[in-house]
Protein backbone atom coordinates (compact mmCIF):
# COMPACT_ATOMS: atom_id res chain seq x y z
CA UNK A 1 0.00 0.00 0.00
CA UNK A 2 1.32 3.41 -0.97
CA UNK A 3 -0.01 6.77 0.16
CA UNK A 4 0.18 9.70 -2.22
CA UNK A 5 0.01 13.34 -1.17
CA UNK A 6 -1.22 15.43 -4.08
CA UNK A 7 -1.08 19.22 -3.99
CA UNK A 8 -2.39 21.10 -7.01
CA UNK A 9 -2.64 24.84 -7.59
CA UNK A 10 -4.19 26.14 -10.81
CA UNK A 11 -5.50 29.65 -11.51
CA UNK A 12 -5.67 30.35 -7.82
CA UNK A 13 -7.65 27.23 -6.99
CA UNK A 14 -5.83 24.93 -4.56
CA UNK A 15 -6.88 21.35 -3.92
CA UNK A 16 -5.34 19.04 -1.33
CA UNK A 17 -6.02 15.36 -1.82
CA UNK A 18 -4.85 12.43 0.26
CA UNK A 19 -5.43 9.11 -1.47
CA UNK A 20 -4.61 5.52 -0.69
CA UNK A 21 -3.75 3.46 -3.72
CA UNK A 22 -3.42 -0.28 -4.12
CA UNK A 23 -2.36 -1.97 -7.34
CA UNK A 24 -4.32 0.49 -9.47
CA UNK A 25 -7.27 -1.81 -10.08
CA UNK A 26 -8.90 0.50 -12.60
CA UNK A 27 -12.10 -0.06 -14.46
CA UNK A 28 -11.23 -1.54 -17.86
CA UNK A 29 -13.60 0.69 -19.74
CA UNK A 30 -12.07 3.82 -18.22
CA UNK A 31 -8.62 2.59 -19.25
CA UNK A 32 -9.78 1.98 -22.81
CA UNK A 33 -11.45 5.38 -22.91
CA UNK A 34 -8.29 7.19 -21.80
CA UNK A 35 -6.30 5.64 -24.61
CA UNK A 36 -8.73 5.80 -27.53
CA UNK A 37 -11.22 8.63 -27.10
CA UNK A 38 -10.19 11.41 -29.47
CA UNK A 39 -6.44 10.91 -28.93
CA UNK A 40 -4.41 12.93 -31.44
CA UNK A 41 -1.05 11.40 -32.44
CA UNK A 42 1.85 12.48 -34.64
CA UNK A 43 3.05 9.02 -35.63
CA UNK A 44 3.09 10.13 -39.28
CA UNK A 45 4.66 13.57 -38.64
CA UNK A 46 1.27 15.27 -38.76
CA UNK A 47 -1.59 15.50 -36.26
CA UNK A 48 -4.16 12.75 -36.78
CA UNK A 49 -6.78 10.92 -34.77
CA UNK A 50 -5.38 7.67 -33.40
CA UNK A 51 -8.42 5.86 -34.78
CA UNK A 52 -7.64 7.02 -38.32
CA UNK A 53 -3.88 6.28 -38.45
CA UNK A 54 -3.26 3.18 -40.61
CA UNK A 55 -0.34 1.85 -38.58
CA UNK A 56 -0.04 -0.18 -35.39
CA UNK A 57 0.46 2.36 -32.61
CA UNK A 58 -0.40 2.54 -28.92
CA UNK A 59 -0.91 6.00 -27.42
CA UNK A 60 -0.82 6.58 -23.67
CA UNK A 61 -2.32 9.92 -22.74
CA UNK A 62 -1.17 12.15 -19.90
CA UNK A 63 -4.21 11.00 -17.90
CA UNK A 64 -3.25 7.33 -18.33
CA UNK A 65 0.35 8.01 -17.36
CA UNK A 66 -0.78 9.90 -14.27
CA UNK A 67 -3.43 7.43 -13.13
CA UNK A 68 -1.18 4.38 -13.58
CA UNK A 69 1.84 6.19 -12.08
CA UNK A 70 3.99 5.41 -15.09
CA UNK A 71 7.35 7.04 -14.42
CA UNK A 72 9.72 5.07 -16.67
CA UNK A 73 9.87 2.94 -19.81
CA UNK A 74 9.21 -0.23 -17.80
CA UNK A 75 5.83 1.21 -16.86
CA UNK A 76 5.10 2.04 -20.50
CA UNK A 77 5.88 -1.57 -21.47
CA UNK A 78 3.34 -2.93 -18.97
CA UNK A 79 0.60 -1.04 -20.84
CA UNK A 80 1.75 -1.81 -24.38
CA UNK A 81 1.13 -5.09 -26.21
CA UNK A 82 4.22 -6.63 -27.88
CA UNK A 83 6.60 -4.24 -26.06
CA UNK A 84 8.99 -5.95 -23.64
CA UNK A 85 11.98 -4.62 -21.71
CA UNK A 86 14.69 -7.01 -20.53
CA UNK A 87 17.45 -6.04 -18.13
CA UNK A 88 21.18 -6.53 -18.37
CA UNK A 89 21.82 -3.50 -16.16
CA UNK A 90 20.36 -0.06 -15.37
CA UNK A 91 22.10 1.55 -18.36
CA UNK A 92 21.38 -1.22 -20.87
CA UNK A 93 17.67 -2.10 -20.93
CA UNK A 94 16.88 -4.40 -23.84
CA UNK A 95 13.89 -2.89 -25.67
CA UNK A 96 12.00 -5.39 -27.83
CA UNK A 97 8.91 -4.84 -29.99
CA UNK A 98 7.33 -7.82 -31.73
CA UNK A 99 10.36 -9.91 -30.90
CA UNK A 100 12.88 -7.55 -32.53
CA UNK A 101 15.45 -5.98 -30.23
CA UNK A 102 19.16 -5.65 -29.44
CA UNK A 103 21.31 -7.16 -26.71
CA UNK A 104 24.68 -5.74 -27.81
CA UNK A 105 25.54 -2.75 -25.61
CA UNK A 106 29.02 -1.91 -26.91
CA UNK A 107 29.90 1.27 -28.85
CA UNK A 108 30.20 -0.22 -32.34
CA UNK A 109 26.54 -1.10 -32.87
CA UNK A 110 23.09 0.48 -32.72
CA UNK A 111 19.73 -0.37 -31.24
CA UNK A 112 16.81 -1.99 -33.09
CA UNK A 113 14.11 -0.21 -31.04
CA UNK A 114 14.77 3.48 -30.56
CA UNK A 115 13.49 6.11 -28.12
CA UNK A 116 12.63 9.56 -29.49
CA UNK A 117 11.89 12.64 -27.40
CA UNK A 118 9.85 15.21 -29.31
CA UNK A 119 11.04 13.59 -32.56
CA UNK A 120 14.70 13.74 -31.47
CA UNK A 121 16.62 10.48 -31.88
CA UNK A 122 18.32 9.07 -28.75
CA UNK A 123 20.82 6.52 -29.97
CA UNK A 124 21.99 4.94 -26.67
CA UNK A 125 19.67 3.19 -24.22
CA UNK A 126 21.78 4.54 -21.38
CA UNK A 127 20.77 8.03 -22.50
CA UNK A 128 17.05 7.22 -22.62
CA UNK A 129 16.35 5.64 -19.22
CA UNK A 130 15.34 8.86 -17.49
CA UNK A 131 12.25 9.68 -15.43
CA UNK A 132 9.10 10.33 -17.44
CA UNK A 133 7.35 13.44 -16.21
CA UNK A 134 5.25 16.30 -17.59
CA UNK A 135 4.44 14.44 -20.80
CA UNK A 136 1.53 15.09 -23.12
CA UNK A 137 1.53 11.45 -24.26
CA UNK A 138 3.67 8.48 -25.23
CA UNK A 139 3.36 6.81 -28.63
CA UNK A 140 4.69 3.30 -29.26
CA UNK A 141 4.97 2.49 -32.97
CA UNK A 142 5.26 -1.21 -33.81
CA UNK A 143 7.26 -2.46 -36.74
CA UNK A 144 9.77 -0.66 -38.97
CA UNK A 145 9.15 3.05 -39.53
CA UNK A 146 11.42 3.30 -42.53
CA UNK A 147 10.29 6.51 -44.19
CA UNK A 148 9.49 9.01 -41.43
CA UNK A 149 11.42 8.00 -38.30
CA UNK A 150 14.16 6.35 -40.26
CA UNK A 151 17.49 5.39 -38.76
CA UNK A 152 17.60 2.06 -36.88
CA UNK A 153 13.86 1.82 -36.32
CA UNK A 154 13.60 -1.79 -37.51
CA UNK A 155 11.63 -3.10 -34.54
CA UNK A 156 9.69 0.00 -33.63
CA UNK A 157 9.90 3.35 -31.90
CA UNK A 158 8.97 4.78 -28.52
CA UNK A 159 8.08 8.45 -28.90
CA UNK A 160 7.90 10.68 -25.81
CA UNK A 161 6.00 13.93 -26.39
CA UNK A 162 6.48 16.67 -23.81
CA UNK A 163 3.69 18.93 -22.61
CA UNK A 164 4.22 22.31 -24.29
CA UNK A 165 4.03 25.83 -22.86
CA UNK A 166 0.80 27.74 -23.36
CA UNK A 167 -0.83 30.94 -22.12
CA UNK A 168 -2.95 29.34 -19.37
CA UNK A 169 -1.38 30.12 -15.96
CA UNK A 170 -0.90 26.94 -13.95
CA UNK A 171 1.11 25.74 -10.96
CA UNK A 172 1.03 22.08 -10.00
CA UNK A 173 3.03 20.31 -7.31
CA UNK A 174 2.70 16.63 -6.46
CA UNK A 175 4.48 14.77 -3.68
CA UNK A 176 4.55 11.05 -2.99
CA UNK A 177 5.62 9.10 0.09
CA UNK A 178 5.76 5.31 -0.03
CA UNK A 179 7.36 2.11 1.10
CA UNK A 180 11.15 1.71 1.26
CA UNK A 181 11.31 5.39 2.22
CA UNK A 182 10.10 6.57 -1.18
CA UNK A 183 10.11 10.37 -1.38
CA UNK A 184 9.12 11.99 -4.65
CA UNK A 185 8.34 15.56 -5.61
CA UNK A 186 7.21 16.78 -9.04
CA UNK A 187 6.13 20.17 -10.18
CA UNK A 188 5.10 22.27 -13.16
CA UNK A 189 4.86 26.04 -13.57
CA UNK A 190 3.30 27.25 -16.83
CA UNK A 191 1.99 30.51 -18.21
CA UNK A 192 2.65 33.73 -20.11
CA UNK A 193 5.87 35.69 -19.55
CA UNK A 194 5.25 38.65 -21.88
CA UNK A 195 3.09 39.13 -24.93
CA UNK A 196 3.56 36.28 -27.42
CA UNK A 197 6.02 34.46 -25.09
CA UNK A 198 4.99 31.58 -22.82
CA UNK A 199 7.13 29.52 -20.49
CA UNK A 200 7.00 26.15 -18.77
CA UNK A 201 9.29 24.86 -16.04
CA UNK A 202 8.96 21.30 -14.77
CA UNK A 203 11.00 19.22 -12.37
CA UNK A 204 11.11 15.79 -10.80
CA UNK A 205 13.13 14.55 -7.85
CA UNK A 206 12.95 11.07 -6.40
CA UNK A 207 14.77 8.82 -3.92
CA UNK A 208 14.03 5.33 -2.58
CA UNK A 209 15.79 2.66 -0.57
CA UNK A 210 16.83 -0.47 -2.44
CA UNK A 211 15.03 -3.78 -2.18
CA UNK A 212 18.14 -6.04 -2.23
CA UNK A 213 20.32 -7.05 0.70
CA UNK A 214 23.98 -7.94 0.06
CA UNK A 215 24.82 -10.63 2.61
CA UNK A 216 28.51 -10.72 1.66
CA UNK A 217 29.09 -7.02 2.40
CA UNK A 218 26.24 -6.77 4.91
CA UNK A 219 24.40 -3.80 3.39
CA UNK A 220 21.14 -2.97 1.67
CA UNK A 221 21.77 -2.26 -2.01
CA UNK A 222 20.14 -0.53 -4.97
CA UNK A 223 19.29 2.71 -3.18
CA UNK A 224 18.41 5.17 -5.94
CA UNK A 225 17.94 8.89 -6.34
CA UNK A 226 17.59 11.30 -9.24
CA UNK A 227 16.63 14.84 -10.18
CA UNK A 228 15.55 16.22 -13.56
CA UNK A 229 14.66 19.77 -14.65
CA UNK A 230 13.21 20.93 -17.95
CA UNK A 231 12.60 24.50 -19.10
CA UNK A 232 10.76 25.59 -22.25
CA UNK A 233 10.08 28.91 -23.93
CA UNK A 234 7.43 29.24 -26.64
CA UNK A 235 7.31 32.29 -28.91
CA UNK A 236 4.31 32.87 -31.16
CA UNK A 237 4.71 36.32 -32.70
CA UNK A 238 1.87 35.69 -35.16
CA UNK A 239 -0.62 32.99 -36.12
CA UNK A 240 1.80 31.44 -38.61
CA UNK A 241 4.94 31.09 -36.45
CA UNK A 242 5.62 28.80 -33.51
CA UNK A 243 9.09 28.57 -31.93
CA UNK A 244 9.87 26.32 -28.95
CA UNK A 245 13.22 26.24 -27.16
CA UNK A 246 13.68 23.38 -24.68
CA UNK A 247 16.54 22.82 -22.24
CA UNK A 248 16.80 19.94 -19.81
CA UNK A 249 19.25 18.46 -17.34
CA UNK A 250 19.16 15.44 -15.10
CA UNK A 251 21.32 13.41 -12.77
CA UNK A 252 20.70 10.06 -11.14
CA UNK A 253 22.62 7.48 -9.14
CA UNK A 254 22.25 3.98 -7.73
CA UNK A 255 24.18 2.89 -4.64
CA UNK A 256 24.80 -0.82 -4.98
CA UNK A 257 23.95 -2.82 -8.13
CA UNK A 258 22.71 -6.26 -7.20
CA UNK A 259 22.82 -9.28 -9.46
CA UNK A 260 21.88 -12.82 -8.44
CA UNK A 261 22.67 -16.29 -9.72
CA UNK A 262 19.52 -17.89 -11.16
CA UNK A 263 18.90 -21.59 -11.62
CA UNK A 264 17.02 -21.26 -14.88
CA UNK A 265 16.00 -24.53 -16.53
CA UNK A 266 18.65 -26.60 -14.73
CA UNK A 267 17.32 -29.28 -12.39
CA UNK A 268 17.75 -28.94 -8.63
CA UNK A 269 20.22 -31.85 -8.57
CA UNK A 270 22.37 -30.52 -11.41
CA UNK A 271 22.34 -27.00 -9.94
CA UNK A 272 23.49 -28.29 -6.55
CA UNK A 273 26.15 -30.48 -8.17
CA UNK A 274 27.56 -27.58 -10.18
CA UNK A 275 27.97 -25.44 -7.05
CA UNK A 276 29.17 -28.20 -4.70
CA UNK A 277 32.91 -27.85 -5.55
CA UNK A 278 32.76 -24.23 -4.48
CA UNK A 279 30.96 -24.80 -1.20
CA UNK A 280 28.43 -22.19 -2.25
CA UNK A 281 24.69 -22.18 -1.56
CA UNK A 282 22.59 -19.32 -3.02
CA UNK A 283 20.02 -17.72 -0.81
CA UNK A 284 16.44 -18.93 -1.40
CA UNK A 285 15.38 -15.28 -1.14
CA UNK A 286 15.59 -13.72 -4.65
CA UNK A 287 16.25 -10.32 -3.07
CA UNK A 288 19.38 -11.41 -1.24
CA UNK A 289 22.56 -11.03 -3.30
CA UNK A 290 26.10 -12.33 -2.91
CA UNK A 291 27.98 -9.67 -4.88
CA UNK A 292 31.57 -9.15 -3.77
CA UNK A 293 31.60 -5.81 -5.59
CA UNK A 294 28.91 -3.55 -4.15
CA UNK A 295 28.58 -1.58 -7.37
CA UNK A 296 27.37 1.89 -8.26
CA UNK A 297 25.99 4.06 -11.05
CA UNK A 298 26.36 7.82 -11.56
CA UNK A 299 24.84 9.45 -14.64
CA UNK A 300 24.31 12.96 -16.03
CA UNK A 301 22.01 13.90 -18.92
CA UNK A 302 21.76 17.22 -20.78
CA UNK A 303 19.69 18.10 -23.82
CA UNK A 304 18.71 21.14 -25.87
CA UNK A 305 16.36 21.44 -28.81
CA UNK A 306 14.80 24.15 -30.95
CA UNK A 307 11.60 23.61 -32.89
CA UNK A 308 10.60 26.22 -35.48
CA UNK A 309 7.28 25.81 -37.29
CA UNK A 310 6.13 28.23 -39.99
CA UNK A 311 2.83 28.14 -41.87
CA UNK A 312 3.21 29.44 -45.44
CA UNK A 313 -0.39 28.76 -46.38
CA UNK A 314 -0.49 25.66 -48.57
CA UNK A 315 2.79 24.39 -47.05
CA UNK A 316 4.15 24.23 -43.52
CA UNK A 317 7.83 24.11 -42.58
CA UNK A 318 9.40 22.50 -39.50
CA UNK A 319 13.05 22.91 -38.52
CA UNK A 320 14.29 20.83 -35.59
CA UNK A 321 17.95 21.01 -34.46
CA UNK A 322 18.84 19.23 -31.20
CA UNK A 323 21.82 18.27 -29.04
CA UNK A 324 22.11 15.59 -26.33
CA UNK A 325 24.95 14.72 -23.97
CA UNK A 326 25.06 11.79 -21.55
CA UNK A 327 27.91 10.69 -19.33
CA UNK A 328 27.84 7.79 -16.88
CA UNK A 329 30.12 5.61 -14.77
CA UNK A 330 29.02 2.13 -13.74
CA UNK A 331 30.60 -0.58 -11.59
CA UNK A 332 28.81 -3.88 -11.18
CA UNK A 333 29.39 -7.48 -10.23
CA UNK A 334 28.10 -9.35 -13.27
CA UNK A 335 28.37 -12.88 -11.83
CA UNK A 336 26.23 -12.44 -8.72
CA UNK A 337 27.95 -15.22 -6.79
CA UNK A 338 29.83 -15.22 -3.53
CA UNK A 339 32.71 -17.64 -3.92
CA UNK A 340 36.34 -16.79 -4.36
CA UNK A 341 39.70 -17.86 -3.01
CA UNK A 342 43.43 -18.15 -3.50
CA UNK A 343 46.07 -20.81 -3.87
CA UNK A 344 46.96 -23.26 -6.63
CA UNK A 345 43.81 -25.30 -5.92
CA UNK A 346 41.46 -22.31 -5.88
CA UNK A 347 37.84 -22.84 -6.82
CA UNK A 348 36.39 -19.41 -7.50
CA UNK A 349 34.52 -17.33 -9.99
CA UNK A 350 34.11 -13.57 -10.19
CA UNK A 351 33.17 -11.22 -13.02
CA UNK A 352 33.16 -7.45 -12.59
CA UNK A 353 32.47 -4.82 -15.24
CA UNK A 354 33.59 -1.19 -15.01
CA UNK A 355 32.19 1.18 -17.65
CA UNK A 356 32.73 4.86 -18.35
CA UNK A 357 30.71 6.08 -21.34
CA UNK A 358 30.10 9.45 -22.94
CA UNK A 359 27.46 9.99 -25.63
CA UNK A 360 27.12 13.12 -27.76
CA UNK A 361 24.66 13.64 -30.58
CA UNK A 362 23.68 16.57 -32.75
CA UNK A 363 20.77 16.13 -35.15
CA UNK A 364 18.78 18.39 -37.42
CA UNK A 365 15.67 17.85 -39.50
CA UNK A 366 14.13 20.19 -42.04
CA UNK A 367 10.78 19.14 -43.47
CA UNK A 368 7.85 20.52 -45.37
CA UNK A 369 4.29 19.24 -45.29
CA UNK A 370 1.04 19.95 -47.06
CA UNK A 371 -1.34 22.23 -45.23
CA UNK A 372 -4.54 22.00 -47.25
CA UNK A 373 -7.60 19.76 -47.39
CA UNK A 374 -6.70 18.36 -50.81
CA UNK A 375 -6.80 14.65 -51.62
CA UNK A 376 -2.99 14.46 -51.37
CA UNK A 377 -1.42 14.94 -47.94
CA UNK A 378 2.37 14.77 -47.97
CA UNK A 379 5.53 15.21 -45.87
CA UNK A 380 9.10 15.50 -47.24
CA UNK A 381 12.41 16.53 -45.74
CA UNK A 382 16.11 16.15 -45.01
CA UNK A 383 17.82 14.79 -41.89
CA UNK A 384 21.35 14.68 -40.52
CA UNK A 385 22.91 13.18 -37.39
CA UNK A 386 26.43 13.53 -35.96
CA UNK A 387 26.85 11.02 -33.13
CA UNK A 388 29.85 10.03 -31.00
CA UNK A 389 30.24 7.33 -28.34
CA UNK A 390 33.37 6.97 -26.18
CA UNK A 391 33.25 3.84 -24.02
CA UNK A 392 35.92 2.47 -21.66
CA UNK A 393 35.00 -1.03 -20.54
CA UNK A 394 37.08 -3.10 -18.10
CA UNK A 395 36.26 -6.79 -17.72
CA UNK A 396 37.74 -8.13 -14.47
CA UNK A 397 37.32 -11.91 -14.28
CA UNK A 398 38.35 -14.95 -12.29
CA UNK A 399 37.51 -18.52 -13.32
CA UNK A 400 39.29 -20.73 -10.79
CA UNK A 401 42.99 -19.89 -11.40
CA UNK A 402 42.40 -17.95 -14.63
CA UNK A 403 42.45 -14.22 -13.87
CA UNK A 404 42.24 -11.28 -16.30
CA UNK A 405 41.59 -7.54 -16.32
CA UNK A 406 41.66 -6.14 -19.90
CA UNK A 407 40.45 -2.69 -20.96
CA UNK A 408 38.39 -2.29 -24.14
CA UNK A 409 38.72 1.38 -25.10
CA UNK A 410 36.07 1.97 -27.79
CA UNK A 411 35.00 4.96 -29.80
CA UNK A 412 32.35 5.18 -32.47
CA UNK A 413 31.62 8.24 -34.63
CA UNK A 414 28.67 8.20 -37.02
CA UNK A 415 27.55 10.77 -39.54
CA UNK A 416 24.18 9.99 -41.01
CA UNK A 417 22.31 11.72 -43.83
CA UNK A 418 18.81 11.01 -45.13
CA UNK A 419 16.13 12.30 -47.46
CA UNK A 420 12.55 11.17 -46.99
CA UNK A 421 9.03 11.62 -48.33
CA UNK A 422 5.64 10.25 -47.44
CA UNK A 423 2.23 10.94 -48.97
CA UNK A 424 -1.34 9.74 -48.69
CA UNK A 425 -3.75 9.92 -51.61
CA UNK A 426 -7.45 9.89 -50.69
CA UNK A 427 -8.89 7.76 -53.51
CA UNK A 428 -12.37 8.26 -52.04
CA UNK A 429 -13.69 9.71 -48.80
CA UNK A 430 -13.09 6.32 -47.14
CA UNK A 431 -10.23 4.75 -49.12
CA UNK A 432 -6.63 5.92 -49.09
CA UNK A 433 -3.19 4.83 -50.31
CA UNK A 434 0.04 5.88 -48.57
CA UNK A 435 3.47 5.61 -50.16
CA UNK A 436 6.71 6.58 -48.46
CA UNK A 437 10.44 6.13 -48.80
CA UNK A 438 13.74 7.14 -47.20
CA UNK A 439 17.32 6.99 -48.42
CA UNK A 440 19.92 6.79 -45.63
CA UNK A 441 23.71 7.05 -45.71
CA UNK A 442 25.66 6.17 -42.55
CA UNK A 443 29.39 6.88 -42.36
CA UNK A 444 30.81 4.98 -39.38
CA UNK A 445 34.30 5.38 -37.88
CA UNK A 446 35.17 2.88 -35.18
CA UNK A 447 38.25 2.42 -33.02
CA UNK A 448 39.20 -0.20 -30.43
CA UNK A 449 42.27 -0.40 -28.19
CA UNK A 450 42.69 -3.50 -26.03
CA UNK A 451 45.26 -3.28 -23.23
CA UNK A 452 46.09 -5.15 -20.04
CA UNK A 453 45.42 -2.98 -16.98
CA UNK A 454 47.45 -5.21 -14.63
CA UNK A 455 50.87 -3.84 -13.73
CA UNK A 456 53.99 -6.01 -13.70
CA UNK A 457 53.84 -6.10 -9.89
CA UNK A 458 50.19 -7.17 -9.92
CA UNK A 459 50.91 -9.91 -12.46
CA UNK A 460 53.79 -11.20 -10.32
CA UNK A 461 51.57 -11.24 -7.23
CA UNK A 462 48.87 -13.22 -9.06
CA UNK A 463 51.41 -15.78 -10.27
CA UNK A 464 52.71 -16.18 -6.72
CA UNK A 465 49.19 -16.53 -5.33
CA UNK A 466 47.49 -18.93 -7.77
CA UNK A 467 50.45 -20.40 -9.64
CA UNK A 468 49.29 -19.21 -13.05
CA UNK A 469 49.91 -16.07 -15.11
CA UNK A 470 46.88 -13.84 -15.80
CA UNK A 471 45.45 -13.63 -19.30
CA UNK A 472 43.55 -11.05 -21.38
CA UNK A 473 40.28 -13.02 -21.50
CA UNK A 474 37.84 -12.39 -23.13
CA UNK A 475 40.49 -10.85 -25.43
CA UNK A 476 43.26 -12.96 -26.91
CA UNK A 477 45.80 -10.22 -27.61
CA UNK A 478 46.59 -6.55 -27.10
CA UNK A 479 45.99 -4.42 -30.18
CA UNK A 480 44.85 -1.06 -31.53
CA UNK A 481 42.76 -0.58 -34.65
CA UNK A 482 40.66 2.01 -36.47
CA UNK A 483 38.11 1.18 -39.14
CA UNK A 484 35.71 3.12 -41.37
CA UNK A 485 32.79 1.92 -43.41
CA UNK A 486 29.76 3.44 -45.13
CA UNK A 487 26.34 1.81 -45.12
CA UNK A 488 23.44 3.03 -47.22
CA UNK A 489 19.94 1.79 -47.88
CA UNK A 490 16.65 2.69 -49.57
CA UNK A 491 13.62 1.86 -47.39
CA UNK A 492 10.21 2.14 -49.10
CA UNK A 493 6.76 1.42 -47.67
CA UNK A 494 3.18 1.31 -48.91
CA UNK A 495 -0.13 0.97 -47.13
CA UNK A 496 -3.84 0.88 -47.91
CA UNK A 497 -6.54 2.02 -45.52
CA UNK A 498 -10.31 1.66 -45.74
CA UNK A 499 -12.61 3.47 -43.31
CA UNK A 500 -15.56 1.06 -43.56
CA UNK A 501 -17.61 3.05 -41.03
CA UNK A 502 -16.93 6.07 -38.86
CA UNK A 503 -15.55 3.83 -36.12
CA UNK A 504 -14.11 0.88 -38.06
CA UNK A 505 -10.82 1.04 -40.01
CA UNK A 506 -9.10 -1.74 -41.94
CA UNK A 507 -5.54 -1.31 -43.17
CA UNK A 508 -2.72 -3.27 -44.76
CA UNK A 509 0.93 -2.29 -44.92
CA UNK A 510 4.22 -3.49 -46.35
CA UNK A 511 7.17 -1.62 -44.83
CA UNK A 512 10.94 -1.90 -44.64
CA UNK A 513 13.42 -0.92 -41.98
CA UNK A 514 17.19 -0.49 -41.94
CA UNK A 515 19.67 -0.72 -39.07
CA UNK A 516 23.21 0.28 -39.90
CA UNK A 517 26.00 -2.30 -39.83
CA UNK A 518 28.86 -1.90 -37.39
CA UNK A 519 31.78 -3.42 -35.52
CA UNK A 520 32.19 -5.69 -32.50
CA UNK A 521 33.10 -3.64 -29.44
CA UNK A 522 34.64 -6.59 -27.54
CA UNK A 523 36.67 -8.14 -30.35
CA UNK A 524 38.98 -10.85 -29.05
CA UNK A 525 41.59 -10.25 -31.76
CA UNK A 526 42.48 -7.44 -34.12
CA UNK A 527 41.07 -9.46 -37.00
CA UNK A 528 37.75 -9.78 -35.15
CA UNK A 529 37.64 -6.06 -34.43
CA UNK A 530 38.35 -5.12 -38.04
CA UNK A 531 35.63 -7.36 -39.43
CA UNK A 532 32.36 -5.42 -39.79
CA UNK A 533 28.93 -6.96 -39.63
CA UNK A 534 26.22 -6.31 -42.21
CA UNK A 535 23.22 -4.00 -41.84
CA UNK A 536 19.96 -5.41 -40.57
CA UNK A 537 16.97 -5.10 -42.89
CA UNK A 538 13.39 -5.93 -41.95
CA UNK A 539 10.43 -6.36 -44.31
CA UNK A 540 7.15 -6.13 -42.43
CA UNK A 541 3.77 -7.36 -43.74
CA UNK A 542 0.84 -6.22 -41.68
CA UNK A 543 -2.96 -6.35 -41.81
CA UNK A 544 -4.94 -4.73 -39.04
CA UNK A 545 -8.22 -3.23 -37.96
CA UNK A 546 -9.19 -0.49 -35.54
CA UNK A 547 -12.58 -0.20 -33.96
CA UNK A 548 -13.92 2.14 -31.35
Amino acid sequence: MRRNLLLTASLGAIALTLTAQGAFAQDAENERSSQLDDVIVTAQKRSQSLQEVPISVTALSAETLERARIIDLEGVATRTPNFVIGHDGPTTPELTIRGIGSTDREAGSDRSVVVFEDEVYIGRTGASTFDLFDLERVEILRGPQGSLFGRNVVGGAVHLIRAKPDSDPMVRIQGTLGDRNLAELRGVVNGPIVDDLDGRLSFSTRRQDGYYYNRVIGRRSNDSEGTSVRGQLRWRPDDATDVILALEAGTDSVDGLASTLTQGAVSDADFAAALAPYGYTPSPDPFVSDNRQFGSLDRDNYAASLRVTRDFGAVSMTFLPAYRYTDYSELRDVAGVGFSGSGTGVKGFESTEIVDETYRAFSAELRFSSNTDSALQWVAGLYTLDEAVDRDQIRERQANRAISRPLFDQYNDVRSYAAFANGRWAVTDRLGVTVGARYTIDERNFGLDVTDTLTAAQRAAIIAEVGQAPSLSPAAEEFSTEQSKTFERFTPEISLDWQMTDDFLIFGKVGTGFKSGGFVGLGATQADAERSFDPETVINYEIGAKTQ
